[in-house]
């Protein structure tokens, strides 16, 4: 007689929150594994101390036994002779060598453990990295294809109009027959479109009540990044962001220039309309855009001369 066995069906709430407990342990796993190998780690030097501590007394057994065998050759060599001295001596080494192997082996083991989950945490951390700077790379490669087809198509004011939005501006100017209102259209570059923009303005710690001044600084930083990028022949966002006194940003640390790749040029987008303005001394404040070259990591043994 066949028995059935009736199947047992969870709520999908329960499996949803079953999984969701797994994503997350997945998700914090190079954290949880960095922790315990951390905690491991110490564990194994309070194992290890522990274990020296008690090293002396198998040591001294060891010479004890010894000490006993050598009296029993040099007294009755009759009874133990020096073959039985031969084996015993070597038994009491293996016996010896088992004893504090036994006494290290938890520090030992726990190292090992240890050790493995530091290095579990460090690839899982690197997979990510490299999977991450993939996937930027790819984003980046479409973007930029965009960029050109627009580029080509309606040129490069729609292009920039495009991707950073217009505004409306009300400009109050003087006139023959005293101040009036005029208005305008210009980029926006205050908006989320690109991420690398950034304003120097008076909250900045390198801003000069003088404009001239800051036009001058924005410049020679500009010049000095060009220096330094064809030097070594890379430079990171964060560098600039670091020179000209502005926040540094998660993406800095893996966007930037690589000689060999693209104009090899590090500009500010000084030409845009918010840094014509700003250069003109129309406007005391600028919004600067980078003009990076991509992922420094994935374009870095691309580049011209990297592949020779």
């Amino acid at each position: 007689m066949k028995i059935s066995v009736p199947k047992v069906k969870l709520p999908s709430a329960v499996t949803t929150k079953f999984g969701r407990q797994i994503l997350l342990t997945q998700k914090h796993s190079p954290v949880i594994m960095f922790g315990a190998g951390v905690v491991g780690m110490v564990g194994t030097v309070v194992l290890a101390s522990k274990a020296t501590l008690k090293v002396e007394a198998v040591l001294d057994e060891a010479d004890q036994k010894k000490h006993d065998m050598i009296e029993a050759i040099e007294t009755r060599p009759e009874l133990y002779s020096g073959e039985d001295f031969a084996k015993d001596t070597a038994l009491l080494r293996a016996k010896t060598v088992v004893g504090l192997t036994k006494l290290y082996a938890p520090a030992i083991i726990t190292g090992v453990v240890s050790v493995g989950l530091l290095t579990g945490a460090h690839v899982v951390l690197t997979k990510r990295n490299v999977a991450l700077t993939a996937a930027y790379a790819a984003v980046d490669k479409a973007f930029g294809q965009y960029r050109a087809r627009v580029v080509g198509e309606l040129g490069e004011d729609k292009d920039r109009e495009f991707r950073y939005g217009k505004i409306d501006v009300e400009e109050v100017v003087q006139g023959k027959n005293g101040p009036k209102v005029t208005k305008h259209t210009q980029i926006d570059p205050a908006t989320d479109t690109s991420m690398y923009v950034q304003i120097f303005d008076e909250f900045n710690s390198n801003y000069n009540v003088s404009p001239g001044a800051n036009i001058t600084f924005i410049t020679q930083v500009q010049n000095w990044a060009n220096d330094k990028l064809h030097a070594r022949g890379h430079l990171f966002l964060n560098e600039v962001y670091r020179m000209l006194g502005l926040e540094e940003k998660p993406f800095g640390q893996l966007v930037g220039w690589v000689v060999g790749n693209g104009d090899s040029y590090v500009e500010f987008g000084l030409d845009s309309e918010s840094g014509r303005r700003f250069m003109q001394g129309h406007d005391d404040a600028v919004w600067l855009d980078f003009n990076v070259d991509g992922s420094v990591w994935e374009l870095i043994g691309n580049a011209k001369g990297d592949r020779a």
